[in-house]
């Protein structure tokens, strides 16, 4: 229990700590560098979104890694090897899956809370930035170490691997998964889709017990993301926005999807029964 109290204030006030001070102590030190723009934009990102969260993982891994329940966890054997085409398989069902998530919360706004998704589609803020057709490719190399290279793995170290491990050493794989996947949410803009990705990749987790996979899910789904924001620009000279492209032939084929993708994750966990 009080591990994971730690757990949940440690992670918490790495992710939403003002970070304000930081970045003043940052431009005072600063000032006389001989700095060009992008090292200063990268060393401003560094402290404004990973100092905290980086120091938030390394507390929390010294403090789990103390736990007798967490190693033994950590160090289990998995019930499945993740093959190629099951990580592809469970890649695209985390696609689907938050693309059915999205048109939830489309019917949800449309019905009680009307004008919430409009609203939504105002404020939407794209990937990459973009003017008059031409793509500003240094915002989308920003996009890309930051939503490929180093959240998921960030993400992943301290919401399933450390995180999850707590909460699933006490407790049962579901409310693990829904308490881990709550505070996952909390620290997105997008709570639903987050919600649903972290319980998604928790049962993924537990399923092969590699960190590896997670993170590899997790990368693969934010670049997919980012590379069909380019294309579609590129082929239409605007950005693909979620919030208003809510297609329900699209959608049908992804619920179609994940019933035959649930089918067989079912049939795997019952032959593993009986084996």
């Amino acid at each position: 229990m009080r591990l994971m109290l730690s757990a949940v204030v440690i992670i918490y006030v790495g992710y939403l700590f003002p970070n304000d001070a930081l970045l003043e102590y940052y431009l005072f030190f600063t000032r006389g560098w001989p700095l060009n723009p992008t090292w200063d934009r990268v060393l401003h990102s560094a402290i404004a979104y990973y100092l905290l969260p980086a120091i938030a993982l390394f507390l929390l891994f010294a403090c789990a890694r103390r736990d007798k329940r967490w190693n033994q966890y950590s160090t289990s054997w998995p019930q499945h090897i993740c093959t190629r085409g099951e990580s592809v398989s469970i890649l695209v069902g985390l696609i689907s899956l938050n693309s059915v998530s999205n048109f939830v919360q489309y019917i949800v706004f449309d019905w009680f809370l009307p004008g919430t998704w409009q609203a939504q589609v105002y404020n939407f803020s794209p990937l990459f930035l973009a003017y008059d057709g031409v793509i500003d490719w240094s915002s989308v190399l920003n996009s890309f170490v930051d939503g490929v290279l180093i959240s998921p793995v960030i993400e992943e170290l301290l919401f399933r691997c450390l995180l999850f491990v707590i909460f699933r050493s006490v407790m049962g794989f579901i409310p693990a998964a829904l308490l881990s996947s709550l505070m996952f949410a909390s620290i997105h803009d997008w709570a639903l889709y987050a919600f649903i990705s972290g319980v998604f990749l928790c049962w993924a987790y537990e399923r092969y017990r590699r960190i590896g996979v997670v993170i590899m899910i997790h990368a693969c789904h934010n670049l997919f993301i980012l590379l069909y924001d380019l294309v579609h620009y590129s082929i239409k000279q605007f950005h693909f926005n979620p919030w208003e492209a809510v297609d329900i032939r699209i959608i049908a084929l992804q619920i179609g999807y994940l019933v035959l993708f649930s089918l067989y994750i079912d049939c795997q966990r019952r032959g593993f029964k009986e084996n």
